[in-house]
């Protein structure tokens, strides 16, 4: 059996920019950001809040805006409030690194460098 284990190897800060709705938040964070996700693997990305992992339903991707449901009166969804910052760990990397100009590495929750992204845009 193999014992290995995985962590992401990295997240795609978002912005909560619509939180009217008693069921679900929209952020500024779509496919255009994350691409778009592979059949068969669900749910499409993850969504942490201060690091921790959100419970939520499921999170749809329009081009330019994400949803995030939640079942009515979930914990999760009263912790999220207009202009929150929270993290969608994507499920792909490769097709969301080349989504971007670069890659801000952060460490012990400081900036420790920015990597230019030289694939950007590149389709083979």
């Amino acid at each position: 059996m193999n014992d290995a284990h995985f962590k992401p190897s990295l997240t795609v800060l978002t912005q909560v920019i619509g939180a009217n709705f008693r069921d679900r938040v929209v952020t500024d964070a779509g496919q255009k950001v994350m691409s778009g996700r592979f059949v068969g693997v669900k749910p499409a990305v993850l969504v942490k809040v201060e690091g921790e992992p959100l419970e939520f339903e499921r999170v749809g991707l329009s081009e330019e805006h994400g949803t995030i449901y939640y079942k009515e009166g979930s914990e999760s969804r009263e912790r999220l409030k207009w202009g929150n910052k929270i993290e969608f760990v994507p499920n792909h990397c490769c097709t969301c690194m080349n989504q971007h100009d670069n890659m801000v590495v952060v460490k012990e929750g400081r900036i420790a460098s920015v990597w230019p992204v030289t694939a950007r845009g590149k389709y083979y």
